[in-house]
């Protein structure tokens, strides 16, 4: 079993042990593959420009685990929406937001408070997940893969579940929300970025919202 099955094996025995999945989904919607492929390459493209140019140690502040964080949270909301029927063209992305570990942002409160139950499981799911990459530099190039591939594995997983999750929690469809889709994206821009914005001290330790 190579890096990549065992990240993907160790996501769905956590998940199936936490009851994210295992039980009937109330629904199933489909979700365009191609924008949940643009969504993540983004995310993944910034965390490693941020990561290098700013030279932070991501072991140590927790880069990784605030966006698969933040993308369990959009899984759980793309498939919210596509729950609703709205037509999904696009994933919008905000790098600040994936920097706080904001988690399901434009949810009603019922499905936050929902999914918020599962919040450490998650947490544990990223945790086993990374255990497979941390310290396998050797190993994973003599797969072949690269770190890039581990972690797109990693964040695939997060909005995988994240929309599990969503399909099996009931909620009133007559409930007014607010459709997003639309929004820029803010994404990392290193010449045009605040220095400094993010310092060491601000990730010593992970406070998770759910907006």
């Amino acid at each position: 079993m190579n890096t990549l099955e065992k990240i993907r094996q160790t996501g769905a025995s956590i998940a199936l042990q936490s009851g994210i999945i295992g039980t009937p989904r109330i629904e199933d919607v489909n979700l365009s593959n191609k924008l949940i492929e643009e969504y993540i390459r983004k995310v993944i493209r910034d965390l490693l420009e941020f990561n290098t140019k700013e030279g932070f140690d991501p072991e140590y502040f927790n880069l990784f685990s605030r966006a698969f964080m933040y993308v369990f949270g959009k899984g759980l909301e793309v498939t919210f929406f596509a729950r609703l029927k709205k037509s999904i063209s696009f994933i919008n992305y905000d790098f600040d937001k994936l920097m706080k570990g904001t988690c399901g942002e434009y949810l009603p409160e019922k499905i936050k408070l929902s999914a918020y139950k599962y919040t450490s499981n998650i947490m544990d799911m990223y945790i086993e997940m990374f255990k497979n990459v941390k310290g396998a530099g050797e190993k994973i190039i003599s797969e072949g893969l690269t770190f890039e591939e581990c972690l797109n594995t990693i964040l695939n997983g997060a909005f995988y579940y994240g929309k599990e999750l969503c399909l099996r929690i009931p909620f009133d469809k007559q409930e007014k929300v607010e459709i997003y889709f639309l929004e820029k994206d803010n994404s990392y821009d290193y010449d045009r970025y605040e220095k400094n914005k993010y310092s060491l001290e601000d990730f010593k330790i992970v406070n998770y919202t759910f907006l």
